[in-house]
């Protein structure tokens, strides 16, 4: 029964999952062959004697820092130091870094960048639909119409989507760092191999986090229009939703436990955490766990919904009845928290700016409305004002 199962899965995905796969595999090895190109780019560049007429005539240029000598990053030390040999600038100009360290004066040259981006576009539509196309095209009916048990379709289909995604990601990261280890003179190639190794995995756990948090979302959710422009919002409403936590903190911590400013952390809770790309820098520890945590709850809440799943609320906001009333109570507390913030840590950076507790009730009160009114719209679609209803469902 398994392996009729799993025929069944294979001949509906194949050829959707190979188009994914020839799309993250295509894209890793052209920003690997990319870095390659303008790599030995610069290194021709370089070569001419222009570059070193040029160089020289800096040297004589006495608006320096150091007279006759000019500045160059160098990477394996960590400092600025300077130089009047142009075989040592040459050789500053080539340093293959994954890391990019600017200044005023100066900046080593970013040969290869990831196209991270792409692939968080890639995995977010990936995961919608590999469970919402099935709602919507009726595969569902003939799944939950056949022999299989629902946690087995559920297991092998996750088996089949993720997993194929999951070690896309790996080998073309993996190969991708090794492309270029190989290509880069030894000399030249200043990338840190342990920490890459790292982030080629680290890198991927939070693709594939992105992939689960909506693959979940395609899961519970019935509208085409409303489905995606949630999601839309929601994506690029994070930066807000981080900066609102961060003022949150600093709210909290000046006002209430005491804190002076010079105490309180400026950065972004953020910070060296959910990366998607490849470099050689640090990692938290505590945001992968975090990660792996999201993911093992995403999917065992998935396994017991898709249990549950019925055929009636196809075309419905939320497809479960017993999510609704709970994801109306994150969409008003995720809405609050963004627009109830904004501004209220102002104050503590500009003289002229008071803070006032009454406005900031305010704005909350604001935002719950205002919230409450776009959640109750798009889940239940009707109002109730009093005695009167008003059902935006009614033609």
């Amino acid at each position: 029964m398994t392996k009729s199962l799993n025929k069944l899965l294979v001949q509906r995905y194949w050829k959707y999952l190979l188009l994914v796969v020839i799309v993250i595999s295509g894209m890793a090895f052209m920003d690997a062959f990319s870095g390659i190109k303008n790599w030995q780019a610069v290194e021709q560049n370089q070569s001419r004697p222009e570059e070193r007429e040029y160089f020289e005539s800096r040297l004589k240029d006495d608006d320096t820092e150091v007279p006759g000598k000019v500045a160059y990053y160098d990477f394996k030390s960590g400092e600025e130091k300077f130089t009047d040999d142009f075989e040592e600038y040459k050789k500053s100009e080539l340093q293959f870094t994954v890391r990019s360290y600017n200044t005023e004066e100066y900046a080593v040259n970013e040969f290869y960048s990831e196209s991270s981006f792409y692939l968080v576009i890639i995995l977010m539509v990936v995961g919608f639909l590999s469970f919402f196309l099935d709602l919507k095209t009726h595969f569902n009916t003939l799944l939950f119409s056949s022999r299989f048990t629902r946690k087995d379709i559920f297991i092998r289909k996750k088996v089949l989507i993720s997993g194929t995604l999951l070690v896309t990601l790996l080998l073309t990261k993996l190969i991708g760092v090794w492309v270029l280890k190989l290509a880069i003179p030894s000399e030249h190639f200043l990338v840190d191999m342990g920490p890459m190794m790292i982030s080629v995995v680290t890198s991927t756990i939070t693709l594939m986090t992105v992939y689960e948090i909506f693959a979940f979302a395609g899961m519970i959710m019935g509208e085409w229009v409303t489905a995606i422009g949630t999601l839309v919002a929601f994506w690029f409403s994070l930066p807000m939703a981080s900066d609102a936590i961060d003022r949150l903190v600093i709210i909290v911590k000046h006002y209430i436990l005491g804190y002076s400013m010079r105490e309180i952390d400026q950065g972004s809770w953020l910070d060296n955490g959910f990366v998607t790309y490849l470099n050689d820098s640090p990692f938290d520890m505590k945001n992968v766990i975090l990660l792996l945590v999201v993911i093992a709850i995403l999917i065992i809440s998935a396994i017991y919904l898709y249990n549950k799943m019925g055929l009636d609320n196809n075309n419905e906001y939320l497809v479960f009845n017993g999510l609704k009333r709970p994801i109306q109570w994150v969409m008003i507390s995720y809405i609050t928290v963004i627009l109830a913030t904004t501004g209220i840590t102002d104050h503590l950076y500009v003289s002229n700016i008071e803070f006032s507790w009454i406005g900031f009730a305010l704005k909350v009160a604001f935002s719950l409305v205002l919230s409450y009114l776009l959640s109750q719209g798009l889940i239940y679609r009707k109002f109730k004002l009093g005695t009167k209803s008003i059902d935006l469902t009614r033609k």
